[in-house]
């Protein structure tokens, strides 16, 4: 109970401090109707007489584009106050005017600071009794003489778009404040959606159109660069120049995480290091970039190599490796001691919690022993330089042996290692948490108190990555942000996290291996810090004294909610048991068990004879299409004539050397069913068919019996035709033309059949067989959309989101595949819709 009244008046009090957002403004590059126009006082306009000050901060996105930052002036006077942006002559500028009159002064900024997007501080004094105004630009200081009969006192401020001035920079704007002796008016722009604006209070003040919330861009990644090599490429950040670096055997890419443009140059000489793994790193104290292997090179070939950052030019350090690979290892450089660390990894069988590093000017490798804590041997850690003289290693897969025929453990735990004393001290371990592991790289938190990483599950193929942030000092962990598909079907696939400190964004390096050794590699990026779910929906309470107000009227009935949420509780449990034992049993995962004395046309093709043996192997293709043909013309009680026949296994044959093989594969046919009971072929009115008894099990007659009678009994139906296609797909192994209309017949039915029990099965609380028809579905149409927004409200109600991801995930690949783009909508608007509506 205690538990119950903590989370709620956390949940309840921690979204009035969501950290300060903002607003992005649609500026010339849209319609004029479309552009972002934001009237601050549109709903409460404060009454500021005397001295006040506007105060906020900006960034230009673009730097060569031109319009109205702000325009202010009394709502009862002519006479307005403008600040522009211009860019003029290879210059930026803020011009600040009497509007339409004349220029007061004009601002010179930095093209350095506009083109790494830097914020820019903007203040505004209006001093009355000194008479006059105090523009401040970062570190400059204007001033211009005030000397009006009436100064402003209900100010009409507005950004971007007025009636009458339609010119917007690409722009945004950050922590707007009004400040004046009886007011102090604060905007954090928290709001994720709609044209309302809310100050710090919950009060609603101004009104905008068209905007572009920014608190969405920290939750939801952007992708911004696909790229694609046939041959492995390695990747590294050099964090002084904010580029990520792409290098092949001949030639180097460069992201640019300002410009998000790419760029690929080719090396003086080629790189000399064979790529397995393709591992690199940056010295940035050199400026150079390492390329290095382990193992796995052919002898004498070198293994590690540098190429200088401005020479582009390679030259090869060793070439000795070690005894065994290290798939998943963490590395760090150490530029004061000019030495390449690498800590664990796995290969040949074995896990591995050595450190060793790499001294650039012996070109020798070396053991670093340690004191302190033992970090069992593993992979798949997290790894973050917290100073120069310490690294924080977190999570990791292996075992106390290093044996992985002894199996492996997911561990959750997080050590410090410090590089000058060697000592290794360990800060926290949990055992409660789900399996998964780390990205290879971390990034600490702006107080340095916490790190961020991605967290996954790498054993499933199509899984997801999803951003947390854990405590340094105790462990304490929460998700950010939207996730992130990954298909993790190779083990040198792998997920890397860097941040721009001077955008403020964190970018998701993605690199997808196949099996051949070619790779994708996807960038993704977040605005820093990100946010989590809750901080998207914003409290619009009227005032702070409302909110406590409904505060209180909450408490009063928490008692209630807690009976509630007990008693529902103890119900959502039995369901997401039922479930859990779904997906133990599903389309993917189910354990194909077959009947003696049945024939099998779902998932693989199988006959099994009276004995119990699997007699499969005795059918030719030509055998197996004749058994089919009958299986579906029996069923219709019609038959088939030998011209049939002909027409759809050898209608390239003459006619009598197609009836010799025709009447050869029919008794081959009759021999091998004899050695199951019930089910005969007959020649009967010139046309052959089968005749059967109970006795004999044909998956695909029991499904269609149970198709077409679903509604006489949807339970028991809906459980038959489940536990019939987790075998997998009808005629899945079969290749030919002929038997696509039935097929696709069957698969029609079968849709039409389920999605219109699916909204009634879900109004109706019937969880398990929401998933049953869900999985159904999805098993024969993988991009079913009402499928996949059924299953992930169903999931959503149950509170097991982790499932919903997973199916949302896997569906997101489905559909890359089938239509090559990705699909449109995110996790959350799937989560958002009401299944059973327009979709």
């Amino acid at each position: 109970m205690n538990k119950f009244f903590a989370v709620l008046l956390f949940v309840l009090l921690f979204v009035t401090s969501a950290y300060g957002q903002g607003i992005s403004f649609n500026s010339n590059d849209k319609l004029i109707s479309n552009r972002t126009s934001y009237n601050v006082f549109a709903h409460k306009q404060p009454n500021l007489a005397g001295t006040f000050s506007v105060e906020f901060d900006f960034l230009i996105r673009q730097k060569e584009t031109f319009g109205y930052i702000f325009t202010i002036n009394d709502i009862d006077e002519q006479d307005v106050l403008s600040l522009i942006y211009v860019y003029n002559d290879s210059i930026p500028e803020l011009r600040f005017n009497l509007d339409g009159k004349k220029n007061l002064f004009t601002i010179k900024l930095s093209n350095t600071e506009v083109e790494l997007k830097s914020r820019i501080k903007c203040s505004i004094l209006f001093d009355i009794k000194d008479k006059k105004i105090v523009l401040k630009v970062n570190n400059q200081q204007f001033e211009t003489a005030y000397n009006v009969l009436n100064p402003i006192q209900k100010p009409k401020l507005t950004f971007g778009k007025t009636n009458h001035s339609v010119d917007v920079p690409a722009f945004s704007l950050y922590d707007l404040k009004i400040k004046s002796k009886k007011n102090n008016i604060y905007f954090f722009f928290n709001e994720s959606e709609g044209n309302i604006v809310y100050d710090a209070k919950g009060e609603i003040f101004g009104h905008v159109d068209n905007p572009i919330w920014l608190i969405n861009d920290s939750f939801h990644w952007k992708l911004k660069q696909v790229l694609h090599y046939d041959d492995v490429a390695a990747i590294s950040f050099n964090k002084d120049e904010q580029q990520l670096i792409f290098t092949t055997k001949d030639s180097i890419g460069f992201f640019n995480l300002f410009t998000e443009v790419f760029k690929q140059v080719p090396s003086v000489n080629k790189l000399p290091v064979p790529m397995r793994l393709g591992m690199s790193i940056v010295d940035k104290k050199q400026r150079r970039l390492f390329v290095y292997e382990l193992n796995d090179i052919a002898n004498n070939n070198p293994t590690i190599a540098s190429l200088h950052l401005d020479s582009l030019k390679w030259t090869s350090h060793t070439t000795k490796q070690f005894d065994q690979q290290r798939h998943h290892h963490n590395s760090w450089f150490d530029s004061t001691k000019n030495r390449l660390y690498i800590f664990g990894g796995f290969g040949n069988y074995k896990f591995t919690n050595s450190i060793d590093y790499f001294d650039v000017e012996s070109n020798e490798w070396q053991h670093q022993s340690f004191n302190g804590v033992i970090i069992t041997p593993r992979f798949f850690s997290g790894m973050l330089q917290y100073n120069e003289n310490e690294i924080i290693i977190f999570g990791g897969v292996g075992n106390e042996s290093g044996d992985q025929s002894l199996g492996k453990e997911y561990y959750k735990d997080c050590y410090k290692i410090n590089l000058s004393t060697n000592v290794i001290t360990e800060l926290w371990k949990f055992d409660t948490h789900p399996d998964f592991v780390s990205s290879r790289n971390m990034i600490i938190s702006e107080d340095s108190s916490s790190f961020y990483t991605f967290n996954y599950k790498e054993y499933i193929p199509n899984s997801y990555l999803q951003l947390y942030n854990y405590s340094i000092e105790d462990g304490i962990a929460k998700a950010y942000g939207d996730s992130i598909s990954i298909i993790s079907e190779r083990i040198r696939t792998n997920a890397n996290l860097y941040l721009n400190k001077s955008t403020n964004e964190l970018f998701c390096v993605l690199q997808e291996f196949e099996l051949s050794g070619a790779n994708v590699i996807k960038i993704y990026s977040i605005n820093f810090p990100p946010v989590t779910a809750n901080q998207l929906t914003v409290i619009n309470s009227k005032s702070r004294s409302a909110y406590f107000y409904v505060l209180i009227v909450v408490l009063l009935l928490v008692f209630a909610i807690y009976i509630f949420y007990t008693r529902n509780l103890r119900k959502r449990k039995v369901y997401q048991k039922e479930i859990s034992d779904l997906n133990t049993y599903s389309v993917n995962n189910v354990k194909e068990i077959y009947k003696n004395n049945s024939i099998s046309l779902f998932g693989n093709f199988k006959v099994i004879d009276l004995r119990g043996k699997d007699i499969s192997y005795l059918f030719s293709p030509k055998i197996k299409q004749l058994l089919l043909i009958l299986l579906l013309k029996t069923e219709e009680e019609t038959g088939i004539t030998s011209e049939y026949i002909y027409n759809v296994l050898w209608p390239d044959k003459e006619r009598a050397n197609a009836k010799n093989i025709k009447n050869v594969t029919l008794n081959q046919l009759r021999k091998i069913l004899s050695d199951l009971d019930g089910i005969e072929i007959i020649f009967d009115r010139a046309s052959f068919r089968l005749i059967t008894t109970n006795s004999v099990s044909i998956d695909f007659w029991d499904f269609r019996y149970y198709l077409n009678n679903f509604n006489d009994n949807p339970e028991e139906s809906l459980n038959f035709l489940h536990t019939i296609i987790c075998k997998g797909s009808f005629l899945k192994e079969i290749d030919l033309e002929h038997f696509d209309k039935e097929k696709q017949l069957l698969e029609d039915r079968l849709i039409s059949t389920l999605e219109n029990v699916l909204d009634e099965y879900y109004k109706s609380n019937s969880h398990s067989n929401v998933i049953l028809a869900t999985n159904i579905l999805l098993s024969v149409d993988p991009v079913n959309e009402t499928a996949i927004v059924f299953k992930a409200c169903t999931y959503k109600k149950l509170k097991m989101l982790d499932e919903a991801k997973k199916a949302y995930n896997s569906f997101l690949v489905e559909y890359a595949k089938a239509y090559k783009e990705n699909f449109s909508k995110t996790f959350s608007e799937i989560l958002s819709q009401e299944p059973g509506k327009s979709l």
